[in-house]
């Protein structure tokens, strides 16, 4: 399991998963991913890279290993938390993959993220410090305010068809935004159950899951 954040490497740890790489603004490598999968005593390893980007780096590690491994292609890490769903300790590697697979979309995800300078996404312009909501590769909406850029973002989704919505920060100074901005979202979107949580991801200043 790849965790971004300190926070959801906790989250992996409580969920039972034994062996969690974590990274920050660089990647693992492909060498870095075949040594600590050499290393992993278990002759059948289920792996979730939880980001595109480092999909295909352990694709090829998987490649130079004489272990059975199972990768389910999982985009991000709210899609790894999702997973485990389907994962039970009495199943057999292959059923439990197929039904983590199956389990794989079943939150929609944004990410809330901070421009660094001015820079063209897309369609879109962003100034410095612009807040963004991202869920792919659309920018859902943006602006100088996080409460703003956040709620209208969210206003993009179906809203009507989620219940819960899980927010997990950046660090403190975001954790104080996201309890500012809570009554507005519930004001909003009174049918939500919110969660707040640490993730200490090193990008996105907010990762957000909608079930």
């Amino acid at each position: 399991m790849f965790s971004p954040g300190e926070g959801f490497s906790q989250i992996f740890k409580e969920l039972g998963i034994k062996h969690i790489i974590s990274y920050s603004n660089i990647l693992p490598s492909i060498g870095e991913i075949t040594d600590i999968i050499q290393h992993i005593p278990e002759s059948h390893l289920i792996i979730l890279p939880n980001n595109n980007n480092i999909l295909h780096s352990c694709m090829a590690a998987g490649d130079q290993i004489d272990k059975e491994i199972s990768i389910i292609p999982t985009a991000n890490v709210l899609q790894g938390l999702t997973c485990f769903y389907g994962y039970s300790e009495n199943e057999h590697v292959e059923a439990n993959v197929i039904n983590m697979k199956e389990c794989q979309n079943l939150a929609s995800s944004l990410f809330i993220f901070k421009s660094a300078d001015k820079r063209k996404f897309g369609g879109s312009t962003l100034h410095k410090d612009d807040y963004f909501g991202l869920p792919d590769s659309t920018i859902y909406a943006s602006d100088p305010d996080f409460d703003t850029a956040l709620i209208n973002s969210l206003a993009r989704f179906p809203m009507e068809e989620f219940c819960n919505i899980s927010l997990f920060y950046k660090n403190d100074a975001v954790l104080e935004k996201i309890n500012a901005v809570e009554g507005a979202i519930l004001e909003r979107f009174p049918q939500l159950e919110i969660e707040v949580l640490f993730g200490g991801q090193h990008q996105a200043e907010v990762i957000i899951s909608l079930e």
